[in-house]
């Protein structure tokens, strides 16, 4: 035992306590060396440092090790489920995408025919209209292309003279009549063919009335001269006879 003590007292190991500072380097750490060591002569201590031992591996139970295996594995999963709802979202999208265009397609070919009938549409109202425009003008005609005027005798002894007459158009259309009175039932003396109108114009100058309401009536066979009342009953009257005229040789045509 006192030999046990004298060992344990030769060798009492100095804790980094009692170090006041590391090992130099140098001249100066050589002495500093030195003198440490004649103290620790001195007090007849050995210096052991204890040696450093490096720090242990925190235990690992195995129940954290399969926790944590299965947080990678769900990880790893989440990660490649996210790619794949990526790429299938991608691919919803380029479908809906192509049928988007396929849709625009098809609008377009819809507003082409749309244009096209609109245009259809268009030309049977123009169409329409003027035939309404015509209908209206020959009612109008057939309306003015009644009354008084007087007619030029070209035969017999009243050759040159005026004769009044009633002019009417008949319900064909082809034959303007006129009669000695109006009544409906009487015959007519004559006719002027409508079909056969070739012009109506006023009268020239030189043989114009005083009232400028002088007209003739241009036929194949035949020039009728006609007198109304004054110039703007002539003006209505010419313009009822060429309407009916142009709308014979319309009927004619077709």
């Amino acid at each position: 035992p006192l030999f046990r003590s004298q060992v344990q007292k030769e060798t009492e190991v100095i804790s980094p306590k009692d170090v006041k500072s590391p090992t130099k380097k140098g001249f100066a750490g050589t002495v500093l060396n030195m003198f440490k060591g004649k103290k620790d002569k001195q007090s007849g201590k050995r210096r052991v440092f204890p040696k450093e031992t490096p720090p242990a591996e925190a235990s690992v139970s195995p129940a954290a090790k399969e926790t944590k295996a299965v947080d990678e594995t769900v990880s790893h999963g989440k990660q490649h489920g996210d790619k794949t709802a990526k790429k299938e979202k991608i691919r919803q999208l380029e479908s809906e995408n192509a049928k988007l265009k396929k849709e625009v397609v098809e609008l377009r070919e819809d507003v082409e025919e749309l244009q096209v009938l609109v245009e259809q549409l268009r030309s049977k109202v123009d169409e329409t209209e003027a035939k309404a425009s015509q209908e209206r003008d020959q009612i109008e005609a057939r309306l003015t292309l009644k009354g008084w005027l007087l007619k030029r005798s070209v035969r017999g002894p009243t050759a040159s003279l005026w004769r009044r007459r009633w002019f009417a158009l008949d319900s064909s259309g082809s034959q303007l009549q006129y009669f000695k009175g109006s009544k409906a039932n009487a015959a007519p003396q004559g006719f002027i063919d409508m079909k056969a109108v070739e012009g109506v114009e006023e009268q020239e100058t030189d043989r114009q009335d005083k009232n400028n309401s002088s007209f003739v009536v241009i036929t194949s066979g035949r020039t009728f001269e006609l007198l109304a009342h004054d110039e703007s009953t002539m003006r209505k009257w010419i313009h009822a006879l060429k309407t009916v005229k142009n709308s014979t040789v319309s009927q004619k045509k077709t």
